[in-house]
């Protein structure tokens, strides 16, 4: 098939970006208390795994999928200072809705997440970026769920 030059290749919006927090408001963020590096997920475990047998592999699909998500929080805002509060108090927080910078995906739904650790910081005036990390895990193959 070949390429076709009129596709709109879409468009990502800076200010979109977002993490909630439904049980713990305080901790939400918006563009204005990120810095340029914004939120960054990375999906920690397979989806699926494959056994091997004699002749082949077999398909063994898992329920959850664990993700990581840095913040890189603003820290010359009162935000860093809340977030450095609920690590002293509770590290963990619940459900996570992550949206994404790209207007065609779904929202990430994290479960379960946990305040994990914080960045270094300098201390001298020349560093703005704090970035904090939250674990938890997200629901896949949800089919697996009808199954049992």
């Amino acid at each position: 098939m070949a390429s076709n030059p009129n596709t709109n290749q879409g468009m990502l919006n800076r200010l979109r970006g977002s993490v909630t927090f439904p049980e713990a408001p305080h901790l939400d963020v918006t563009s204005d208390f990120l810095t340029p590096d914004g939120i960054k997920v990375s999906y920690t475990s397979n989806v699926a795994d494959r056994l091997e047998t004699m002749t082949g592999t077999v398909s063994c699909p898992h329920a959850k999928q664990s993700v990581k998500v840095e913040i890189h929080l603003n820290r010359a805002l009162a935000i860093a200072n809340v977030y450095q509060k609920q690590i002293a108090k509770d590290a963990s927080v619940g459900l996570m809705v992550i949206q994404s910078d790209s207007p065609v995906l779904d929202d990430i739904k994290v479960q379960n997440a946990s305040i994990t650790k914080c960045s270094d910081e300098a201390n001298n005036g020349s560093q703005v970026d704090w970035a904090v990390t939250l674990e938890g895990y997200i629901i896949v193959n949800a089919d697996l769920w009808t199954a049992a």
